[in-house]
């Protein structure tokens, strides 16, 4: 059973997926139990490379006041994610040769764990924004059409 905790809904308007990932992301206890009590935002964090692993950098995990923890808490901390090495290996050798970006688009337990779906993604240009605007907008005219007849 999963249990959809963040999603980002902008990545579908700003951005042309090619593929998706679920990813594995290592955390502290205080970090799993915040994101049950949904303290976690995705907006505007991204993913990227660094010494042939993947991080997922600036996702805010809140901090729980009820917890004790000394001074060692940074709620914007690089968290790293798991993958197999094959689709590391993948994954670096097609953001090294093309204009790719990776972005976490949703974030969900499956069974007790957090897993994260990342997604390979394109960046539209501002004229592929106004014509999906213009598809959606068509698509409800046409049902309203439709319900009323």
């Amino acid at each position: 059973m999963t249990v959809v905790v963040d999603v980002f809904k902008k990545v579908l308007f700003n951005y042309v997926i090619k593929e998706k990932f679920e990813c594995g992301i290592v955390l502290y206890g205080w970090e799993i139990k915040s994101i049950r009590l949904n303290g976690l935002n995705i907006i505007g964090s991204y993913v990227s490379f660094k010494n042939n692993e993947l991080f997922i950098i600036s996702s805010c995990i809140s901090y729980l006041a009820s917890n004790l923890i000394d001074n060692k808490h940074i709620e914007y901390r690089n968290r790293k994610l798991l993958l197999t090495s094959r689709e590391l290996r993948r994954l670096y050798g097609i953001l090294k040769i093309k204009t790719y970006t990776l972005i976490p688009s949703k974030v969900y337990f499956k069974t007790a764990y957090v897993k994260i779906q990342i997604c390979l993604c394109i960046g539209k240009k501002k004229h592929d924004k106004r014509v999906s605007i213009r598809n959606k907008e068509f698509i409800k005219e046409n049902k309203i059409i439709k319900t009323l007849f």
